[in-house]
């Protein structure tokens, strides 16, 4: 099983491998944000938003964002579904 920093490390290339999918000019500067995270079982749940929003620029955030989740087992990472999200927020997991 891969720890903790490992686990922030494969969400920032998953973001990262998110975004080149996209047109180049709609892509704009994100980051995950390891200090809102939580290790539920063996995932690492973790929040992104953009790099202005993560500064302090609260006018530039992205809204609707789902966190990213990594198996710290299998390296597996993706994005948890709406019903997820709520299912962690009822459980105090989600930040």
């Amino acid at each position: 099983m891969i720890n903790k920093e490992e686990a922030v490390k494969l969400a920032a290339e998953f973001l990262a491998a998110d975004l080149d999918a996209l047109p180049v000019e709609e892509r704009i500067p994100v980051r995950v944000i390891p200090e809102k995270s939580y290790i539920d079982e063996s995932h690492l749940i973790i929040m992104y938003n953009s790099v202005e929003f993560i500064e302090g620029n609260a006018s530039q955030g992205i809204v609707g964002t789902l966190p990213i989740r990594v198996d710290m087992k299998t390296k597996e990472c993706e994005f948890i579904s709406l019903k997820e999200y709520f299912d962690y927020k009822k459980r105090g997991v989600i930040l």
